[in-house]
């Protein structure tokens, strides 16, 4: 299982604009309701998902934490027109 690398990203940010140029924005839902929201280059992400065990467990990896935490994937939203 590869690890995707991934860092915090300010609510400021725009998720279009970041699409824009490369980056996937997402949200990593903690136990108790705690929201980080995080972004990731759309190759990285391709390629975690592609090497992901059974139900969509993959290893995350924020700039700000320790060790790796394994995370379950639970919806991706995809435009349908493109």
């Amino acid at each position: 299982m590869s690890v995707l690398n991934v860092k915090q990203r300010p609510p400021e940010v725009k998720a279009k604009a970041l699409r824009k140029v490369g980056i996937v924005p997402m949200a990593l839902v903690q136990k108790g309701g705690k929201t980080l929201l995080i972004q990731a280059p759309v190759n990285d992400l391709k390629r975690a998902l592609s090497q992901a065990h059974g139900a969509g467990m993959i290893e995350v990896s924020l700039d700000s934490g320790p060790e790796p935490l394994n995370v379950v994937v639970k919806s991706i939203d995809r435009d349908i027109l493109s």
